[in-house]
């Protein structure tokens, strides 16, 4: 579970520090502050040795690979003089984790899997003094992690490169990521959601997703799993009906749901959490996760551009000192430099 996340030169964040992260999480801020971004920077350092995360965070941008210019559009204003830092104290167990990301070229020293930082340098990662000679065909990743109070810092690099058919991935071969950690948003919601609700019936764990969607459908009695991965609902009719039709709001709380059923010890990362809920369900939405976080000891971290999520949320907490305890609001502004958080901040 993350307590703190720093993140530095990552898309339009110059500088930010997000500190007392607690088991639910809600970011919160207008339009293109930064939001998503702080998501994204969670989800690569959960994913630090595997650099075709950075593809992904793209194409649930629906973002596809355009060539060279794919590569700066991580970096601020896009220039690749800069180096994206990632950086979080996580416990349970106690860990900190440091990822450094640069733009690689067809002139880069050849790949190899760990790395040193120079002698000079007490944070293990350096910013380039001009743009690189040749255009960027890539990332180098360097990622450092120790473990407990004085545990030895144990250092991996990975690569990814394009070529004319697709791309050259290096990864270390000696790093197996025990963290689990799980983007979701509307590009993302469907394209488990058979396989989620598949391992939650075997575990006979169904029963309650469907007590919670019986509050925001009523004549819902039951789900299951048909051919292909489509989950259906029984409401009383003489034929199942597909999940799909019961609209919006109840597809993507069962998502919600499932994927932090399925990510048991992990990080769930939900972008416009409040997207398809009415006000009214929204408090719904917010007491099933802290119920499911908790059984399944998943770290839930979300978004909304919404003041009434951001009063759901602090309906449930006032209502229970338990979900105070555990939960921490955030507003997100954005600034010249790229955007700030304050905890607990007031929206103007």
């Amino acid at each position: 579970m993350y307590m703190t996340v720093a993140i530095e030169n990552l898309r339009r964040i110059r500088h930010l520090e997000v500190d007392d992260l607690r088991r639910v999480n809600l970011f919160a801020g207008r339009n293109n502050c930064g939001k998503t971004t702080i998501l994204e920077g969670i989800f690569l350092l959960t994913g630090p040795t595997n650099p075709q995360l950075f593809m992904k965070i793209n194409g649930f941008r629906n973002v596809g690979f355009t060539g060279e210019d794919s590569w700066r559009l991580f970096f601020p204003d896009l220039d690749t003089r800069r180096e994206i830092r990632v950086a979080g104290e996580l416990k349970n167990p106690l860990e900190k984790r440091r990822l450094a990301v640069e733009v690689c070229t067809q002139a880069s020293a050849p790949f190899v899997p760990t790395w040193q930082p120079p002698p000079d340098d007490t944070t293990g990662v350096r910013l380039p003094e001009s743009e690189p000679a040749s255009a960027p065909n890539g990332l180098d990743l360097k990622f450092a992690f120790s473990k407990g109070k004085r545990g030895e810092t144990v250092r991996f690099a990975s690569r990814i490169t394009s070529r004319q058919q697709g791309f050259e991935i290096n990864m270390p071969k000696n790093y197996t990521e025990e963290r689990r950690g799980v983007f979701v948003n509307a590009t993302t919601l469907l394209g488990e959601i058979g396989r989620r609700f598949h391992n939650a019936q075997v575990k006979k764990r169904v029963a309650p997703f469907v007590t919670v969607l019986r509050q925001v459908e009523p004549a819902l009695a039951d789900l299951s799993l048909g051919a292909e991965g489509q989950v259906y609902c029984d409401v009383g009719l003489p034929h199942l009906a597909p999940l799909n039709v019961m609209g919006d709001g109840v597809v993507r709380l069962l998502s919600f749901l499932l994927s932090i059923a399925d990510t048991e010890n992990g990080v769930v990362l939900i972008d416009d959490i409040d997207h398809g809920f009415h006000a009214d369900a929204q408090k719904i939405l917010w007491r099933a996760i802290f119920e499911i976080s908790r059984e399944f000891n998943v770290q839930v971290i979300a978004t909304t551009q919404s003041r009434e999520c951001v009063e759901s949320l602090s309906a449930c907490r006032a209502d229970s000192a338990a979900e105070e305890d555990e939960s921490r609001l955030f507003l997100v502004e954005r600034t010249e430099n790229g955007c700030r958080s304050v905890r607990g901040g007031a929206w103007s």
